[in-house]
């Protein structure tokens, strides 16, 4: 297994040294209010930067630059940050820390801003792990933040605070937007985006292609069929009565079909996938059995093993050019076994040995190529698991390597 992870590690390694996230035309102002033109390394951020990496010219090393030095800075067509002294509240809205007070809790800080919709009606978004917030301007007045917070009544029901509705209907009341259009508003990335469009004069379908534009495909449903070598041996732990059960390889079919989820960052470099695989192992051997020191008889073994594995994994995409990429892949592998058994047989004895498969979960990594987000080969090494329940004092290890098709469906 060291060896196979190894291989794995290298390939990593080296698959990195050209699928690293790009560097792309944009600018930056700095302090002095001088604007730069240079090229930014669009890493999709999650959470807004605090800073980010630039370079003047292509053969040039990259230099980091810090919301201290930049007033705003931006990638082409893709995104924008301004620096803004802004209030926030940070109010959790996780069930354990929920807060009892309903008013928001301001602190001043110092943030880059993404911009989502500049014009008369500015429209800003900060996300920092599971904590986002809206904020908004009415053309150079202050930016402030719109309040919405999830808090705790004294008998313990949760209820929210919704006062952005009542800043959105004070500041635009003379843009004939009606009241019940700003009670509909839900605090959500797709519903204030099209308000404000709606504010800044945007058409039904401007406002759809904008929205369109924004949306990235995250889920992919792939039909994966493939072969499997396997290999399986087994030992009795407490007794030295067996020899040599091993099996030699086999190889089988396997059939699977994979949900993936695709994280909404990162230029979707990071996606999470579940994939339920028909999968069987069929074999035989001549083992030995010893019935004295002196005196050993063989016994014919036959394996005859199929289940459903659920690898549950993550999987890191490096992009080579707009239309393939590399991938690699760890998982949980549960397996859930359909029938199986293993027998041994000697000419005095049938069944000598009559055991039915129980299995352990496991793990697999894989690495990988995909061809215009539809094709896709896959090898992946699956680390041992046992087939028969150690209570019964045996010893067994299974394990695989498959080669797998997709064929994306959806």
């Amino acid at each position: 297994m060291r060896k196979y992870l190894f291989v794995l590690l290298l390939t990593i390694l080296h698959i990195n040294t050209f699928g690293q996230i790009s560097f792309k035309r944009g600018y930056f102002i700095d302090n002095s209010g001088q604007k730069v033109n240079c090229l930014i390394k669009d890493i999709d951020w999650k959470n807004n930067p605090t800073a980010f990496q630039y370079k003047l010219s292509e053969n040039e090393e990259s230099i980091t630059a810090s919301i201290k030095l930049i007033k705003e800075f931006g990638v082409l067509n893709i995104s924008k940050f301004i620096r803004a002294n802004v209030e926030i509240d940070r109010s959790s809205e996780r069930t354990e820390k929920i807060s009892v007070d309903r008013d928001a809790v301001f602190i001043k800080e110092q943030l880059f801003l993404k911009e989502l919709v500049a014009g008369r009606a500015n429209l800003y978004m900060y996300e920092d792990d599971n904590l986002r917030r809206y904020f908004f301007s009415k053309n150079t007045s202050e930016i402030k933040q719109l309040i919405y917070k999830c808090y705790k009544t004294s008998d313990n029901k949760i209820r929210y605070n919704n006062a952005f509705k009542g800043q959105l209907k004070d500041a635009f009341m003379d843009e004939n937007i009606s009241t019940k259009k700003i009670k509909r508003l839900d605090y959500r990335k797709n519903e204030l985006v099209k308000f404000f469009l709606d504010l800044n004069g945007y058409t039904g379908s401007q406002i759809d292609s904008h929205i369109k534009k924004e949306k990235r495909d995250l889920f992919n449903l792939t039909l994966r069929p493939g072969l499997t070598s396997s290999s399986f041996s087994m030992d009795k732990k407490e007794f030295d009565y067996f020899e040599d059960l091993n099996f030699d390889r086999e190889l089988g079919f396997r059939i699977g079909i994979e949900a993936e989820v695709i994280m909404p960052f990162n230029r979707n470099k990071w996606s999470v996938f579940l994939e339920p695989t028909y999968q069987y192992y069929k074999t035989e051997n001549i083992g030995l059995y010893k019935v004295t020191e002196q005196i050993s008889k063989e016994i014919l073994l036959k394996v005859d093993y199929k289940s459903i594995e659920v690898p549950i994994g993550i999987r890191h995409s490096f992009f080579t050019n707009k239309k393939s990429k590399l991938f690699v892949n760890a998982s949980l592998v549960v397996d859930l076994p359909l029938s199986g058994h293993v027998v041994g047989e000697r000419s005095e004895f049938k069944n000598f040995i009559d055991l039915e498969i129980e299995t352990d979960n496991n793990y697999a990594f894989g690495m990988g190529y995909n061809w215009n987000n539809k094709h896709s080969f896959e090898i992946r090494y699956s680390t041992k698991r046992s087939l028969i329940n150690k209570k019964l004092s045996w010893d067994s290890n299974y394990k695989s390597l498959s080669f797998i098709y997709g064929f994306n469906i959806f």
